[in-house]
């Protein structure tokens, strides 16, 4: 979290935000939330594809997140914590909704496509 100019400063020099600049890399164990099985995982990152490609406007954070919401409801841990390991590759981060405004609708499309990719190539990790 950023509190002031110095986390941000601090973050900057850490390369904590660097995946706003870059594609993340991904590390397969980060993905599992709470012992979901990859299959399940897959699944709401392409249900979470199809709501965004489905946005006509993508123009706050907040639009982005009521939209997901409507899906994520009752099982939102389950589908917002890959989306957002999808997004930037790391535990912590800035909510995926913000970074995903930040980011744009073509890049946020572009990761969770290669989170999919990466997913399904390493399902038996």
């Amino acid at each position: 979290r950023i509190g002031t100019y110095a986390d941000l400063r601090e973050g900057i020099i850490n390369g904590e935000f660097d995946y706003f600049f870059s594609a993340p890399s991904y590390k397969f164990p980060i993905f599992i939330w709470k012992e979901k099985k990859p299959e399940a995982i897959v699944n709401h990152l392409i249900k979470v594809k199809e709501i965004i490609q489905e946005m006509e406007n993508f123009h706050s954070s907040q639009e982005i997140k009521e939209k997901i919401f409507q899906y994520a409801e009752h099982k939102k841990g389950e589908v917002l914590w890959p989306f957002r390991v999808a997004l930037t590759g790391q535990q912590k981060s800035a909510d995926p909704f913000m970074t995903s405004y930040v980011l744009g609708k073509d890049e946020t499309l572009k990761r969770i496509e290669r989170a999919i990719e990466f997913l399904d190539k390493n399902r038996e990790i």
